[in-house]
């Protein structure tokens, strides 16, 4: 099956894994590539939930950055399967 043009990035939203730089670096890659887009499907980390925050403030000002918290297992494997690039 064809990938679709999705970075992929799961995890927890915790400062140690990285979800911060990765989206920084997407925030400033993604507007040179409007067919692509990417996707963080990740969990809330009670311990951090000022991260969580900051995080959203990040991604806000690039609409092909989407975040979906706390899916299904089924919704990241759907997504593992589709996506072109998994970090």
């Amino acid at each position: 099956a064809e990938k679709e043009k999705v970075v992929l990035v799961v995890g927890r939203l915790d400062p140690n894994k990285g979800a911060h730089e990765a989206a920084e670096a997407l925030v400033h890659i993604l507007p040179d590539h409007p067919d692509w887009r990417a996707l963080f499907i990740c969990t809330q980390s009670p311990d951090f939930p000022e991260y969580a925050e900051q995080f959203r403030q990040l991604i806000k000002p690039c609409p092909q950055i989407e975040l979906l918290a706390d899916q299904p297992f089924e919704t990241v494997k759907e997504w593992t399967q589709k996506a072109a690039i998994a970090l």
